[in-house]
């Protein structure tokens, strides 16, 4: 059996093997990378954003001095054109690149560039592209508020009169969907077109209707209807006449459907047996399947985008902490510890990292936490309490 210390994902120095899911020793040694001009990173510009973006990561050592560093990076404007060359000290090799008319939008940009930069010199995929939705109390009503990781680029997406809960982003980044309370009773699903921000209706009754993940390829949402007496679990096509079908229904309560990465399974979160577990449903048979093995309260599971390992929040010494195990039990880790409680853990497409966040004296810290060293990095802030959290 494979040693159960810690549940991370190692990726080999200078490797050009795929990031994978491994148990194994979390002291590796970072890649030391020279920054020209490093201590004149400041502002508002695209040079310092990337700067600050990487002095975020675990996984690096910036450095003002080339001695001893593994790679070179410097950067540059020429006409509306910003350039960045990374340079492998090993081996020689410089990489360029462009970024044409980069004070269109700053933000987006430097994200866009520091994913380059970290993508080539990890071999792996990059985060710093990463959106996040969220509801947030505004005035005294709660909104859908997006976001880019680093939360320089904040968005008020909704402003209607009743509670908008539940958020979720698809998978490609353009859609978000949500639960809106009614002025009257009931709620509603809408979807939320990022490109055009149309806020359509996709559903709506008199029983609450909890807005699931998207599948993943973002033709369809999950949703949970419930009457006070059965939760009904649907797929609504929003590309297809907002067609629904119902995958299952009970007299427990569900919550959280989400993505499996297996086009034939969602996953939940359900009291079927008693206290709430994490549940795989076959959508061919509609059977399901108990995956979670802690026996105390567990909600919000996010998957890898493999599907063989999954993230949830559970009860550990009175706290809400952060598991993460495989489908089958076999690897198995708190991933925090301590008296804070953390909410809706992301499991990245990255696949290093998870993104989550804590609530603290009505304020919130969205936090990312590097799974080989078990960090906690803190992004940025907001002076409320966040109620759901997603981010693709």
């Amino acid at each position: 059996m494979k040693y159960l210390k810690y549940l991370i994902f190692f990726v080999a120095f200078l490797s050009i093997t795929a990031f994978k899911i491994q148990i194994t020793n979390p002291n590796l040694r970072p890649f030391r990378l020279y920054i020209e001009n490093f201590n004149a990173a400041e502002g508002k510009n695209v040079y310092s954003y990337v700067v600050s973006n990487l002095k975020l990561l675990p996984n690096f050592e910036l450095s003002s001095s080339k001695d001893g560093v593994d790679f070179e990076l410097s950067m540059g404007v020429e006409g509306d054109t910003f350039n960045a060359f990374v340079t492998n000290i090993k081996n020689g090799e410089t990489y360029t690149f462009k970024l044409k008319h980069y004070n269109t939008d700053v933000v987006s940009n430097a994200n866009l560039l520091s994913d380059k930069i970290y993508e080539k010199i990890t071999q792996t995929k990059g985060f710093f592209t990463t959106n996040i939705v969220f509801s947030m109390n505004w005035k005294g009503i709660r909104q859908i508020f997006l976001t880019d990781i680093t939360g320089k680029a904040f968005k008020k997406l909704t402003n209607n009169k009743g509670d908008s809960i539940a958020p979720k982003i698809s998978h490609n980044r353009r859609y978000v969907v949500y639960t809106q309370y009614l002025t009257g009773a009931g709620t509603a699903l809408r979807l939320i077109d990022l490109e055009t921000l149309e806020d359509k209706l996709l559903y709506s009754s008199k029983e609450i209707n909890l807005a699931g993940g998207f599948e993943k390829d973002d033709k369809s949402v999950l949703f949970v209807a419930f009457d006070g007496k059965v939760s009904k679990v649907y797929e609504l096509f929003f590309t297809d006449n907002n067609k629904k079908n119902e995958l299952y229904r009970t007299r427990a309560r569900v919550v959280t459907p989400v993505t499996t990465f297996d086009n034939g399974k969602i996953a939940f979160v359900s009291d079927e047996y008693g206290s709430p577990q994490v549940f795989l449903l076959n959508k061919s048979d509609k059977k399901i399947t108990k995956i979670s093995q802690n026996p105390a309260y567990i909600t919000s599971p996010s998957f890898t985008i493999h599907g063989t390992h999954y993230a949830y929040i559970g009860q550990s010494n009175g706290s809400r902490n952060i598991f993460i195990t495989s489908l089958d039990g076999a690897d198995f880790v708190v991933l925090t510890h301590g008296s804070k409680n953390y909410e809706d853990p992301i499991w990245l497409s990255n696949e290093r990292f998870i993104l989550t966040y804590t609530i603290k004296d009505n304020a919130s810290k969205v936090i990312l936490i590097d799974i080989p060293t078990q960090q906690n990095i803190q992004l940025f802030s907001v002076p409320a309490k966040i109620n759901y959290m997603s981010a693709n």
